[in-house]
């Protein structure tokens, strides 16, 4: 499985076996599986209704055949295959334990649960049974890409800095190996879940290289679904756009990117950085965000949302430049009713200590807007306050903190975030409820101890 290794000294195959033995551990030996006739039975009738996807009634038969014949493995492994077809991944990752219990050496189990350790930051436990999985058993070659990526993710936690150097040189075969495997099976399904295993054990540089590989050698659905997947994984790799930019490019068709989830309507290359930047900008990657509606606007310059996006973007980055300035009043022009634009001029005004100015840009973007955001009402609250409005400020603030305790504000956030990772993104990097956290913890924070300090000001006048 290992090509010399690109060094001045040659580590050969046998010498990373030697090396793996290290992190394996002792080997454990399985003990003989005896069959009992009852337990059979019940534990093929299982098997008989899992294969037609009825997977509750299976679980009974499995059950069954592990009372029975309480040292066989293969209940266990009928029992973890069923729980996690009908979405209980906890009590499956259990089965998988109990299977290991049984049988240490099990192909199956050892990747498994040495993919969910690595996952769930159990560094040693997780080095051990990959390295022994990486030992004993020949697994496909997506299999392989993410045993790799997750036992190097664990040595590097570990600093067991001489595997992690001896993992280096085989990584691009071993990207190359699974592309390979998963062009040819063509299920957008598959590619899917790699690239979340990959992301879970935050490999993200190995799921871009892949995720671009398949991009230029797809079409259609799955080409859309690696499209719209790039930037999320880019943002989580703290990147500056340039992989996505170059990639999108790349991957244009004549009739434009199919981004998706509606890869039969293509976008324009434009529309295309800018939706990829308000990606971006969601995982909370300041630079590839700025970048990709830089390349936008490089494109087409007449779009309010990008060249207001790419203001409040710089401003929140740069504070208030002439740049902002420029882009945001253009924006005004174009769209001088929009809400959010408003509100964009009236912060600027703000940083500026232009108070008059930013007021009246605060309340137009408030009259305006019919669902005012706790943010749009925290900026009014800074700008009374400067502005040596006590009462207003405090409404302000207070109003801003009702709307973020109320009961439908959070939830409908976090469905909107779920909404995005499961049907939109297609992944995960983060769950809805840290993506809530990351947009809306600032604002909670800051309200509160703004609402406070003023309270205790006019409390003590």
């Amino acid at each position: 499985m290992l090509c010399a290794y690109g060094q001045s000294d040659v580590l050969t195959h046998d010498d990373f076996q030697e090396l793996l033995k290290t992190t394996a551990g002792q080997r454990l030996e399985s003990p003989p599986q005896h069959t009992v006739p009852a337990a059979a039975r019940a534990y093929i009738e299982g098997r008989h209704l899992a294969a037609r996807d009825q997977h509750g009634a299976a679980l009974a038969h499995f059950r069954n055949a592990a009372e029975l014949h309480p040292q066989a493995s293969a209940p266990w492994i009928g029992m973890a295959i069923s729980l996690a077809a009908i979405g209980k991944q906890p009590a499956a990752m259990s089965a998988w334990h109990e299977v290991l219990l049984r049988d240490p050496n099990n192909s199956q189990a050892l990747l498994i649960v040495g993919l969910d350790e690595a996952r769930r930051g159990n560094h040693e436990s997780a080095t051990t049974m990959l390295s022994r999985s990486w030992l004993e058993h020949d697994v496909m070659p997506e299999e392989s890409l993410l045993r790799f990526a997750a036992l190097r993710a664990s040595a590097s936690a570990l600093s067991l800095n001489d595997l992690v150097d001896a993992m280096d040189d085989l990584e691009m075969t071993l990207i190359d190996n699974a592309f390979g495997s998963l062009i040819q099976q063509g299920a957008g399904e598959m590619w899917r879940a790699v690239i979340q295993q990959l992301v879970d054990v935050q490999a993200y540089s190995i799921a871009l290289d892949l995720a671009r590989k398949g991009i230029l050698s797809s079409s259609h659905q799955l080409k859309g679904f690696l499209l719209t997947a790039l930037p999320v994984l880019e943002a989580a790799a703290q990147g500056d756009g340039q992989f996505t930019i170059k990639t999108y490019n790349e991957a244009m068709e004549p009739e434009g990117l199919p981004l998706g989830p509606k890869w039969y309507e293509p976008v324009s290359l434009a529309e295309g950085y800018s939706m990829a930047a308000q990606s971006m900008s969601m995982i909370g990657d300041r630079l590839g965000t700025i970048n990709l509606y830089r390349a936008s606007m490089s494109l087409f310059s007449e779009d309010p949302l990008v060249l207001n996006n790419l203001a409040w973007a710089l401003l929140n980055t740069d504070g208030p430049t002439e740049e902002v300035e420029a882009l945001s009043l253009k924006a005004y022009e174009l769209d001088a009713d929009a809400s959010y634009i408003l509100d964009t001029l009236g912060w600027f005004y703000f940083q500026k200590g232009e108070m008059p100015q930013a007021l009246d840009f605060l309340v137009r973007a408030l009259r305006g807007s019919t669902q005012p955001s706790p943010e749009l009402y925290e900026h009014m609250g800074d700008a009374y306050w400067q502005s040596g409005q006590i009462e207003p400020a405090i409404r302000a603030w207070s109003h801003g903190l009702s709307i973020m305790h109320s009961d439908d504000f959070k939830r409908n956030i976090i469905e909107g975030f779920a909404t995005l990772n499961y049907s939109v993104w297609g992944i995960a990097v983060a769950s809805p409820e840290k993506l809530y956290d990351l947009e809306m913890g600032g604002v909670y924070e800051r309200l509160t101890e703004k609402l406070s300090k003023a309270q205790q000001t006019q409390s003590t006048e």
